[in-house]
């Protein structure tokens, strides 16, 4: 298998395909179906599906060669069809700011500008280097729709954030909205439950430190009591003795 396809005059990997929405994936998926004969498709289950059956048909498209050959001799060979164009995206008009309700990692991909644009270019100043996703979806006169459309086509890249920037622009977002923030709700309520496990481990601790300290002293003050009544027989004995002693001396 290869690991790169040329497709009406592009060429398209794995990784390049990492970088396109679903919708994109569908409109490349079908086109290329359309040039091998087969049924387009609706949709797909997710964004992992989509990936994986695109990347199939782009290579069934390598591996198909230009003429079929009959498979008998009467049989006719198929008459070839002209290569479809991918459609472009429709022009969004009126970009308009939207509400995110939480923010995803994928928000937070950053663009990196690689060329200009030779065609849907009205927003192209629109967008800055090192902004994200999430700010095209927020901002009047931006839409992501472009951003995916340009990683597409190879206009621009997509940054994946680290876990550092992906952490901290959440973080920024709740609090510029005013919102709580879940991930340091879930650190509040596991620090609750820490603290409340450690006072129950001390306090058991603390509980059985005070019965090893009890049962000494019990067994300290049995062990003087022994001592004390050894030692009274043993004064009894010593003055019975004396006496017996003293009576028969007399």
């Amino acid at each position: 298998m290869t690991d790169k396809v040329e497709f009406q005059g592009k060429t398209y990997t794995q990784d390049a395909l990492s970088n396109m929405d679903e919708q994109a994936l569908l409109s490349l998926r079908n086109v290329v179906a359309e040039n091998l004969g087969v049924a387009r498709i609706k949709g797909f289950k997710d964004i992992d599906q989509a990936r994986e059956a695109t990347w199939k048909a782009l290579q069934k498209f390598a591996e198909t060669p230009d003429e079929e050959l009959a498979g008998s001799g009467d049989a006719k060979p198929k008459k070839e069809k002209a290569p479809k164009e991918p459609k472009e995206p429709r022009v969004v008009k009126g970009a308009l700011p939207a509400t995110v309700k939480r923010p995803t990692r994928g928000m937070f991909r950053k663009v990196q500008k690689i060329k200009e644009p030779d065609r849907v270019k009205d927003r192209w100043d629109n967008y800055k280097d090192g902004q994200t996703v999430l700010e095209a979806i927020e901002s009047d006169g931006q839409t992501p729709l472009d951003l995916y459309w340009y990683a597409e086509q190879g206009f621009i890249k997509l940054i994946e954030p680290t876990e550092e920037e992906f952490q901290a622009g959440v973080a920024a977002w709740y609090q510029r909205n005013g919102l709580e923030n879940p991930n340091d709700a879930k650190r509040k309520r596991e620090e609750e439950r820490a603290k409340l496990k450690a006072e129950r481990e001390a306090k058991k601790a603390a509980e059985a430190e005070a019965k090893a300290k009890a049962k000494a002293e019990r067994e300290a003050a049995k062990a003087a009591e022994k001592e004390a009544k050894e030692k009274a027989k043993a004064e009894a004995k010593a003055k019975a003795e004396a006496e017996a002693a003293a009576k028969k001396s007399s």
